[in-house]
């Protein structure tokens, strides 16, 4: 459950999350009086391009994950580069 959320679900919320956060951030500045224009209402937020971003994300954790994970077969260990004979040997799954 844990694989789905970091692969999937987050990398598809995180553009909408760093948005609200940065409208959050920019409303306590008009409030304040820091900033000088108005933020236009949320509902205005480019949400198609946010979740299309979180798409693209969700797809690039996906292919990266299919990289990196790998075929190794069950209950294998790794085995570390070490030296053999005055030769270096390449990690590898055992």
């Amino acid at each position: 459950m844990v694989r789905v959320f970091l692969v999937y679900l987050l990398p598809l919320v995180l553009p909408a999350l760093a948005y609200l956060a940065w409208y959050r951030l920019q409303r306590r500045r008009v409030e304040a009086g820091t900033r000088a224009e108005a933020l236009p209402p949320v509902e205005e937020a480019p949400w198609l391009a946010l979740a299309a971003v979180g798409v693209a994300l969700a797809l690039m954790a996906a292919v990266a994950l299919a990289f990196i994970d790998g075929n190794a077969p069950a209950g294998s260990r790794y085995e570390p580069p070490h030296l053999e004979d005055g030769k270096v040997v390449p990690g590898r799954l055992r």
